[in-house]
């Protein structure tokens, strides 16, 4: 009949040395290993070795090496080491031609040994087998060995269960007990095994306190001091997973498990494969809210793998999909996501993922066009773009023609911005040495900033543009525009990020390291200079009041002939010919009588002149000689201006529109 499990380690003791007397005493080694008093063999001097056990060395060999020692001759007896089984009443260390233990397997640890077609399997209480000891290491063949390896496998077991598994006294709620158990066997040897086990009776006893966040993260951070040395160590990848999980950071315990599936032996990797589909599977909520739950820089680079691969593919910092189940939430650029493929998430537009060896001049061009969509948008009446340094306009652009500044301002995603296409309008475009491209404008609204913007938020100095103009009248303004300012990347994380590349692309069939270099090429500063005039507000509020009398009075015929009048009149501020034939033909389509056409034609080309305008327009007139001011008369003209507070760019829209009869 069992008894609960307790801490007797002398107990262990003596069961374990009375197990091993059916072991031939041609195998032992033990008693003659104890006289040395190998003391750095153990890790504490509470564990003490019961045998051990070597077949590759007779008797007579050991004792001439014990005595060559004695005698100062041979420096250590490590060489005893090899081919060795050591039993101490802690675990079992087994030694093959390396000088550390090939296997080493805890007492507490195990729940059975079953003896199964020549090996003795040590198995935990999870049902895991833990390590595993070839008979023919321990007993020669006997005739009846089926029998006598199970009655000694029997015996094992019995061991075992002295030495209780503090996991299973937390089940029972009795974590003072268990926490003493684990510390106990940290004190005889403190593996990150033991203290992750440790961090688990504190989860099960504090659940998500701050005493158990401590832990874990304590852990956690002993796991990765080990895997600085143990890279390719499975067991603490997993161990990683584990800890991550129950701290809730699902995506980076996922990064960790599939890094323990690569590099897990065969048959281990099924488990690890349906780990990572229970993650997956319990946290869908995670998954379609991918870009927006989870922070940037843990989701910055991904890449997609085919689901044949992907048990191959796996290094921290870089997420890893299936290409058959991306999650929903992620928008690729143009919409075309290749395999193999690495992938940096746009650092102000979330749900977009730009291919990495073209971020910087998609990230460069769609700043340039977004800032370009708010200089419209504040009133500009001409914009000029100069490639000042590294790439040129028509470099950066080889999927299109002209740059489209406004009506391709918004490139990504659900951040397109919509702008209407009869407020602006490309005038001209000098191509010289640094290739300019020049956009004119016909503002007709107040300066406003766009509310679907990308870089916006993040740019004081556009911000700055958008608050001088809006509480104030600015007329002009420059502004410098480097790739610089846009890198999503330090040196650091760049060679980081290619030595993981290179051991990534290693796995994945068809791609050589060459080929991942030019992912990874560096880019030259490109600066480019955007120039801005934008027109008066005077002018804008005059303009926007005039159509806001006229558009609360019109029916939707009458304002959608008003937008083909306002597309006609943008470039010259006249109707010619061609344009009236093509308004009269609207006209009739729209039903409107030719007065009423009229009179909404007139309400656009008739100016409209504020009372001080006007008084400013008396003034000139008295000043006029044959349709003309004097030359000596310009003094007082800007004396004029000033006394009716009118500014120079309006003063000089007036002087043009009244020498003409306007």
């Amino acid at each position: 009949m069992k008894v609960e499990k307790t801490m007797d380690t002398i107990y262990l003791e003596e069961i374990l040395e009375q197990k091993l007397k059916d072991i031939p005493s041609t195998l032992k080694v033990g008693n003659l290993i104890k006289e040395t008093e190998i003391k750095e063999w153990l890790f504490s001097p509470q564990e003490v070795i019961i045998e051990a056990l070597i077949y590759s060395i007779t008797d007579q060999a050991l004792i001439r090496i014990i005595k060559a020692k004695q005698k100062g001759i041979i420096e250590d007896l490590h060489y005893l080491k090899k081919n060795l089984i050591l039993f101490t009443n802690y675990a079992i260390y087994i030694y093959d031609n390396s000088l550390k233990p090939s296997q080493t397997i805890e007492w507490w640890r195990t729940e059975t040994v079953k003896y199964d077609r020549g090996y003795f399997k040590f198995v935990d209480h999870f049902g895991s087998i833990i390590g595993t000891i070839q008979a023919s290491r321990l007993f020669p063949p006997t005739p009846d060995e089926e029998n006598s390896y199970k009655y000694f496998a029997e015996g094992f077991t019995n061991v075992a269960f002295i030495a209780p598994n503090p996991l299973e006294i937390a089940e029972k709620n009795k974590y003072e007990y268990a926490l003493k158990l684990i510390d106990f066997y940290i004190g005889i040897k403190p593996t990150i095994e033991n203290y992750i086990c440790r961090a688990l009776i504190y989860y099960y006893k504090t659940e998500k306190t701050s005493k158990n966040i401590e832990e874990l993260q304590k852990v956690l951070s002993l796991i990765e001091i080990a895997l600085e040395e143990n890279k390719e160590c499975w067991k603490l990848h997993k161990y990683k997973g584990q800890i991550l999980e129950l701290m809730e950071k699902i995506i980076a315990s996922r990064n960790a498990y599939m890094e323990s599936l690569v590099k897990a032996p065969k048959d281990q990797k099924y488990e690890l494969q349906k780990k990572i589909t229970e993650l997956e599977e319990a946290n869908t909520d995670l998954w379609d809210n991918y870009v927006l739950k989870v922070p940037y820089k843990e989701r910055k680079y991904i890449m997609l793998v085919e689901d044949s691969k992907i048990k191959n593919c796996a290094v921290s910092g870089i997420t890893i999909f299936n290409s058959s189940n991306v999650p929903n939430c992620i928008n690729f650029y143009e919409n075309m996501p290749l395999n193999n493929e690495l992938y940096v998430g746009h650092p102000y537009n979330p749900s977009v993922y730009i291919p990495y060896n073209q971020a910087e001049d998609i990230l460069f061009q769609d700043k340039i066009q977004e800032f370009c969509y708010i200089l419209q948008q504040l009133g500009a009446e001409e914009i000029t773009i100069t490639s000042l340094k590294g790439r040129k306009i028509n470099e950066t652009n080889n999927k299109k023609e002209e740059l489209e500044v406004a009506v391709n301002a918004g490139r990504f995603g659900n951040a397109s911005l919509n702008i209407d296409s009869s407020t602006s309008n490309l005038m001209d475009r000098i191509s010289h040495e640094q290739y300019d491209v020049k956009y004119v404008y016909d503002p007709i609204d107040m300066p406003k900033v766009p509310s679907e913007t990308i870089w916006y938020q993040n740019q004081s100095k556009w911000q700055s543009i958008a608050l001088s103009r809006i509480e104030g009248n600015t007329l002009e303004r420059t502004e410098c525009i480097s790739s610089k300012s846009i890198s999503f990347t330090s040196s650091s994380e760049k060679e980081d990020i290619k030595a993981k590349l290179k051991v990534l692309m290693a796995n994945i069939e068809g791609r050589s390291y060459e080929e991942e270099e030019k992912q990874l090429r560096e880019e030259t500063e490109t600066i480019w200079r955007v120039s801005v005039k934008f027109r008066s507000k005077n002018l804008l509020q005059e303009k926007s009041q005039s159509r806001n009398t006229i558009s609360s009075t019109l029916t939707y015929k009458e304002k959608e002939f008003l937008n083909e009048v306002r597309f006609c009149i943008e470039d010259d501020g006249i109707i010619d010919n061609s344009e009236q034939i093509f308004l009269n033909k609207t006209r009739e389509k729209l039903g409107l009588t030719e007065e009423r056409a009229k009179e909404l034609q007139e309400s656009l080309l008739k100016p409209q002149f504020t009372e001080k305008e006007k008084e400013y327009i008396n003034a000139l007139s008295e000043l006029m000689i044959d349709g003309q001011i004097p030359e000596s008369a310009q003094r007082i003209v800007e004396r004029f201006r000033n006394l009716y507070e009118i500014d120079e760019q309006r003063a000089n829209e007036i002087e043009k529109k009244y020498a003409h009869g306007l």
